[in-house]
């Protein structure tokens, strides 16, 4: 714990323990953190770039490195967070080159800043001055600081794109929660940025297309920026390399939020190994689920509602012959990643995958995004509700063989194939109704037919239920995932 019990960041929670000679690293830090006379007065009053902001850089900062395996030496750890908590001080006079006055300031009153050797200063101002735009090129990768260590350079350029990109992640609404000027900001839309080793992820709630676009555009400057900073970071091994706005695309509204029934929280019995059935709280699941069970299908159940606790993931077995995954209902519960990742590995090891709508909706909003490599489509921006349409084979495939073009009422998603995948049948303008790919040694399917229906005021009979020939497809497409023979 920090001061005043505060919990330590996870490069702070690196300078405990350290050996005697060194311990002055943490204490030093602390006291920069946690003074009045600190970065709790040089960063007072500074709104959007105020000491919270600094908490945030030092808390991306650790993930950056974290994620990607990367470990610093307690000096560089020093230099990186006393840098942080600099980086700004220059802010108080003015957005424009706040940077520079920021490293003009650490260099020319070090005292101010608990900083008492000249060398040391000039360090940490220079990482500092890298977040500036353009400025990483003129930072030293090799710098001596005696005071730190007699035998070592320091690659300040490495530190300073570390701050710099950690910087432009602070992205959270919470950076310009009641912050004057900051009301129109596209940050108080993205409510949570996840980073990965590869993937960067901001994950947002644009109320319109103007705000997705806002929302893009930031994007896309980060993307710059980490475009800027790759092969400076990529030296030490930080591998990040993509920025992801979700949604992905902008469809202009969501599915409608069914009000669930607590009939609907009710665990299903769980079955013996082989299918692992994702069930949301549509017709047209429970007919699919039924007709399994009729087939004398070993089932293991797992309802959407209760998906999204990680202690669920204890009913998942290790392997199953397939998952059958939909959600025309529930499709704002993320299932959890435990969940998902089994389901990800089940597949890439040869089990066979079902998905239906709203999963690529669902992947497009961030909200089971753990699946985007596995789909075989990628949603390009609206649905249709209890439309009809027109559906025939497009591709010589066995799902396929024999059957002829078929029209139905259908809850369908616009779709297009990514990666490898494969449409086999489709809608007279070509909206994949069923499209496949390999994932590792395993199958994926995903059919576009669901039975969702909220926004009409008349009724629609499940697309299972209206064409006995979209049975006969889902149950071949289960068969073809499984690698089962079946008489077309």
């Amino acid at each position: 714990m920090g001061y005043l019990g505060v919990p330590l960041s996870s490069l702070q929670d690196q300078l405990v323990d350290l050996p005697e000679s060194k311990q002055w690293i943490a204490t030093r830090i602390e006291v920069v953190k946690s003074s009045p006379d600190g970065a709790r007065g040089w960063l007072r009053n500074l709104g959007k770039n105020d000491l919270d902001h600094a908490k945030a850089v030092e808390d991306y900062a650790g993930k950056i490195l974290e994620e990607s395996g990367v470990r610093l030496e307690p000096e560089e750890i020093y230099l990186l967070l006393h840098a942080i908590y600099t980086h700004d001080v220059g802010y108080r006079t003015g957005a424009k080159d706040h940077a520079k006055r920021s490293h003009d300031a650490i260099v020319t009153a070090p005292e101010s800043f608990f900083i008492h050797d000249a060398k040391l200063a000039q360090g940490i101002a220079y990482v500092v001055l890298s977040h500036a735009k353009d400025s990483n090129l003129r930072i030293p990768d090799e710098f001596p600081i005696d005071f730190l260590s007699r035998t070592k350079q320091f690659d300040l350029r490495f530190l300073g794109a570390v701050l710099s990109l950690a910087d432009e992640l602070d992205q959270v609404y919470l950076r310009v929660f009641n912050c004057a000027g900051q009301e129109d900001s596209p940050r108080n839309l993205v409510c949570h940025v996840e980073i990965g080793p590869q993937l960067i992820k901001l994950k947002t709630e644009p109320a319109s297309m103007d705000d997705w676009e806002r929302l893009n555009q930031e994007a896309q400057h980060i993307q710059r920026r980490l475009d800027d900073l790759r092969p400076i970071l990529s030296k030490r091994g930080i591998g990040v390399e993509k920025v992801i706005l979700y949604p992905t695309v902008w469809t202009g509204r969501s599915p409608h939020r069914r009000m669930r029934r607590e009939t609907d929280q009710a665990h299903m019995p769980r079955q013996t190994q082989k299918l692992l059935f994702l069930l949301d709280a549509s017709v047209m699941g429970a007919q699919i689920l039924q007709q399994l069970y009729l087939g004398s299908r070993p089932i293991t159940l797992l309802p959407i509602s209760a998906a999204h606790r990680e202690l669920a993931a204890q009913k998942v077995e290790d392997t199953y012959s397939a998952v059958v995954w939909m959600l025309g209902e529930d499709f704002y519960t993320p299932v959890s990643n435990a969940i998902t990742r089994a389901v990800v590995r089940n597949t890439s090891e040869g089990g066979g995958l079902v998905l239906f709508p709203f999963v690529a909706w669902s992947v497009s909003q961030g909200i089971n995004d753990l699946l985007q490599d596995v789909l075989p489509v990628a949603l390009t921006g609206q649905w249709s509700e209890g439309e009809k349409q027109r559906i025939g084979p497009i591709d010589n495939h066995p799902i396929a063989n024999g059957i002829k073009p078929f029209r139905i009422q259908n809850t369908y998603e616009h779709l297009g194939l990514r990666g490898n995948g494969r449409a086999i049948m489709a809608d007279v303008v070509g909206n994949p109704f069923l499209a496949v790919q390999h994932y590792g040694k395993g199958r994926v399917a995903y059919i576009n037919a669901s039975s969702h229906l909220c926004w009409r005021t008349h009724g629609m009979i499940s697309p299972w239920q209206q064409e006995p020939l979209v049975q006969k497809i889902i149950e071949r497409t289960l068969s073809w995932v499984c690698n089962e023979v079946f008489m077309p």
